[in-house]
């Protein structure tokens, strides 16, 4: 296994030695391993209207669902 020398602030240091309970060379490795994952993601980013269409799609089943809960009449119609 190779080993990676990182720099960082001193007061960053202070708050991780704080925690000695904490696994820090692992916390970096899995952030690493993240941030390459989504590098190497072939699917952009959702957007605004992908969102949307989401939380509409959400709505509508919580109400088909649920539609004791909410009484809005005007938003039931809407969302139906």
């Amino acid at each position: 296994m190779t080993e990676l020398k990182i720099s960082i602030s001193d007061d960053l240091v202070k708050k991780m030695e704080e925690h000695p309970e904490i696994n820090w060379d692992s916390i970096a490795k899995d952030a690493i391993e993240d941030y390459l994952k989504t590098l190497e993601s072939d699917k952009e980013p959702i957007t605004r209207r992908e969102l949307e269409e989401l939380s509409e799609h959400s709505l509508k089943e919580f109400l088909e669902n649920e539609p004791d809960i909410y009484t809005d009449q005007d938003l039931i119609e809407r969302y139906k």
